[in-house]
């Protein structure tokens, strides 16, 4: 090992590795970066809620799904689902669930209630009662998640538009 003398000490002799040293703050800066990135990640929304997790899908003139596409396991998440009430059969919203959203999600609450829910062979059917209301119609499906990592679902207005959602559950 190199002895180094400092300016204020001639006499003063250190065994200092210094191509060690040097490698330890490359290391350190670079494990500050990582955690710098992961905290923006974080903040952001990719472990969570957040504008990198708002997903929308569809568009407004029909129906449109609004969802967290990172979430956690036995943690609440929302849909918020909007249709146009011209998607109405006589005075009822049918809507319609399937794929993952009936195997991975367990459906805590719907605000507001449906008015009947049903088994289908391959998910699930609300029915909302609009009584001719004009203009848009929100549900709002309260969840939690049963199973982690990619969970793909559907949701289908009955007759009308159909669109896929795809979440990603952390442990």
């Amino acid at each position: 090992m190199p002895s180094v003398a400092t300016k204020d000490h001639p006499g003063l002799e250190i065994d200092a590795p210094l191509r060690f040293q040097h490698r330890t703050w490359v290391v350190q800066r670079i494990g500050w970066g990582v955690f710098a990135l992961l905290i923006v990640a974080a903040l952001a929304g990719l472990f969570g809620s957040g504008p990198l997790s708002t997903r929308t899908a569809g568009s407004p003139a029909d129906l449109q799904v609004t969802y967290e596409r990172f979430a956690r396991l036995h943690a609440p998440t929302t849909f918020e689902i909007r249709a146009d009430g011209r998607l109405t059969r006589d005075d009822t919203l049918t809507i319609a669930l399937s794929g993952d959203a009936v195997r991975g999600l367990e459906l805590t609450s719907t605000m507001p209630p449906p008015d009947s829910t049903s088994v289908v062979q391959d998910g699930v059917l609300l029915r909302f009662r609009t009584d001719s209301r004009p203009g848009e119609i929100t549900v709002v499906l309260h969840t939690k998640p049963q199973k982690s990592g990619s969970l793909t679902s559907r949701v289908t207005i009955a007759g009308g538009p159909a669109h896929r959602i795809s979440q990603w559950i952390y442990p």
